[in-house]
C-alpha cells in the first residue's frame, strides 16, 4: 500500500470519525432538547393607547415612534374649547340655583318669625279674652239675680207709691238702681260682642298663619327640589372637569412607542388608537413547538434563545407556560372535522419562554428566531 494511499485512508477515517461524532452531537442534542424555529418576542403590557371618554381635533403629539416614555408622562392633547365652555355654563347655573336656595331660606325664615310671633301673641290675647268672657259671664248672672230682686222691688214700690203709701223720692230711687243695673248689664254684653268679634279677627288671622304654613312648606320642597338639582349639576361638573384633564392623554405604563396611529389636526373618538407601545420588562419569547416535540418539556425547563436579528447575542430563559389549546384553535378558519375526513398534521402549541439571561432592551416586538428547550422532564 503506497503512501498516498494510506493518507486517503486516514483522511477519510478521520471524516468519518469527525462526522459520527457531529452526528452522534446532534442526534443527542435533538434528544435532550426541543428544537424550534417557530420563535418570536412577544410583549405583555403591548397595548394600544385611546382616549377613554373624550373626543375633538388633535392639537399636539408629543411622542414619535421608537421614543422612551415613562408612566403617565403626556402623550397627546386635544382642543378642550368646548368642554371648558360647557364645564362654565355648568358652575354659572349652580350659582344661580345655590341663590335661588339662599333666597328660598330667607323667604322662609321671614314667614316662621312672623309666624311665630304672632302665634304667641294670639296666643295670649285669646287666653286673655277667654279669661275675661268669663268674668263677663259671671257678672252678668250675678247682675241678673240682683236685677230680678230689684225689680220686685221696683213692682212693689211702684204699686205703693200710687197708692200712696210712699213718697214720690223712694219709688224714683228705686227706678234708678233698676235702670243702672240694666245699663251695667248692657254695657257687659256689649263688651261680649266686641269680644266676639276679636274672636272672629283671631279666627282670621289663625286662617293666615295657616297660609303661611303652606308657604313654608311649598318654599322647603322648593328648597329641597333645588338642592337635588344642584347635586345632579355638581355631578355632571365634576365629571366634565374629570373629562378636561383627560384631554391631555397620559401614558399608561413605562416603555417605547411603537406606532403613532394619528397626526396633528385628526379628529379622533373615545377608543380611537393613538399610540401603541409596551413595557421593555414584560417581554417574553413565544415558541409555537411541534405537539411532536413536547415530551420532557416542563414548565421550568432552561432554553436557549438565538434572535435573528441580534446573531452576536445569546439569550437564556425558562418555560413559564406551556398554554392548554393548540394555535390551530384560534385561527381564522379551524379545521371542520365533524364529516370525519381530514388529513392528520402535527398541531402546534404555544409555550411561553420567560427571559432570564441578556439584554432585552435590544428585543423589538415581532423579532423571530430559534429556541432550544432542555427535556428537563425526561431527565
Amino acid at each position: 500500500m503506497n503512501k498516498n494511499k494510506k493518507i486517503g485512508i486516514g483522511i477519510l477515517v478521520a471524516l468519518i470519525v469527525i462526522f459520527s461524532v457531529v452526528a452522534f452531537k446532534w442526534i443527542y442534542y435533538r434528544i435532550t432538547h426541543a428544537v424550534s424555529d417557530a420563535v418570536f418576542v412577544e410583549a405583555n403590557t403591548f397595548t394600544d393607547i385611546a382616549y377613554r371618554r373624550d373626543s375633538g381635533r388633535v392639537i399636539e403629539l408629543f411622542k414619535k415612534e421608537g421614543d422612551k416614555v415613562v408612566k403617565n408622562e403626556p402623550l397627546a392633547k386635544i382642543d378642550d374649547t368646548d368642554y371648558k365652555l360647557q364645564y362654565k355654563s355648568l358652575k354659572y347655573q349652580i350659582e344661580e340655583l345655590q341663590n335661588e336656595v339662599a333666597l328660598y331660606k330667607i323667604q322662609r325664615q321671614r314667614i316662621l318669625v312672623g309666624t311665630g310671633l304672632e302665634a304667641q301673641a294670639n296666643y295670649y290675647k285669646t287666653l286673655q279674652a277667654s279669661q275675661d268672657m268669663q268674668s263677663i259671664i259671671n257678672k252678668v248672672k250675678a247682675l241678673d239675680a240682683k236685677i230680678a230682686l230689684v225689680n220686685k222691688d221696683y213692682i212693689r214700690f211702684h204699686k205703693l207709691y200710687k197708692d200712696g203709701v210712699i213718697p214720690r223720692h223712694a219709688f224714683e230711687e228705686k227706678a234708678t238702681e233698676l235702670n243702672n243695673l240694666l245699663n251695667e248689664k248692657n254695657a257687659l254684653l256689649n263688651q261680649a260682642n266686641a269680644m266676639s268679634s276679636l274672636s272672629k279677627a283671631q279666627n282670621i288671622t289663625i286662617s293666615i298663619a295657616k297660609n303661611n304654613q303652606k308657604e313654608v312648606q311649598e318654599l322647603t320642597q322648593k328648597i329641597e327640589a333645588t338642592k337635588n338639582q344642584i347635586k345632579s349639576l355638581q355631578a355632571k361638573l365634576k365629571n366634565l372637569g374629570d373629562m378636561i384633564s383627560e384631554t391631555t392623554l397620559l401614558s399608561p405604563i413605562s416603555g417605547y412607542i411603537v406606532k403613532k396611529f394619528v397626526s396633528v389636526g385628526d379628529i379622533v373618538k373615545p377608543g380611537q388608537p393613538i399610540y401603541a407601545a409596551y413595557d421593555p420588562s414584560s417581554v417574553y419569547v413565544l415558541d409555537i413547538i411541534d405537539e411532536t416535540k413536547l415530551h420532557g418539556v416542563r414548565k421550568g425547563c432552561l432554553v436557549h434563545i438565538h434572535i435573528d436579528a441580534l446573531p452576536n447575542k445569546h439569550y437564556e430563559g425558562v418555560v413559564s407556560e406551556i398554554l392548554r389549546a393548540s394555535a390551530a384553535k384560534f385561527a381564522l378558519i379551524p379545521r371542520d372535522i365533524t364529516a370525519g375526513e381530514f388529513t392528520k398534521v402535527a398541531q402546534r402549541i404555544p409555550v411561553k419562554i420567560k427571559i432570564t439571561k441578556g439584554n432585552i432592551n435590544l428585543l423589538r416586538v415581532g423579532y423571530s428566531g430559534e429556541v432550544a428547550i432542555d427535556r428537563c422532564g425526561s431527565h
